[in-house]
């Protein structure tokens, strides 16, 4: 993944996010406090965005900035790329042989 896959998904995101709380770019913009001019060009990828403003908006979405990073595209990749063992035997806990746990 390169920088402008990377300035894509995460703009993607947060145009997401912000449409499924109802708000407008405008009301948007000045929650976060910058133009709504700027919030197009982070949604659309065409600009980097600064940790200070991913702070911004995040904070205004009601989210962590990491979850900006995790998106459906990249959700997607990650299944792509998952390995096929056994969900289930992963998820069982594991216990020394003569061990006083009980599963």
């Amino acid at each position: 993944m390169d920088g402008n896959e990377l300035k894509i998904m995460v703009g993607e995101e947060i145009r997401r996010k912000r449409e499924s709380q109802g708000l407008s770019l405008h009301v948007f913009a000045d929650m976060v406090g910058t133009s709504y001019t700027h919030i197009w060009k982070v949604e659309n990828g065409k600009v980097n965005v600064g940790l200070d403003l991913l702070c911004r908006i995040s904070n205004a979405l009601g989210v962590t900035p990491r979850e900006l990073f995790v998106t459906r595209r990249a959700w997607k990749v990650e299944i792509g790329a998952r390995d096929t063992r056994d969900d289930e035997t992963e998820k069982a806990p594991k216990h020394a042989k003569g061990s006083k746990h009980t599963a």
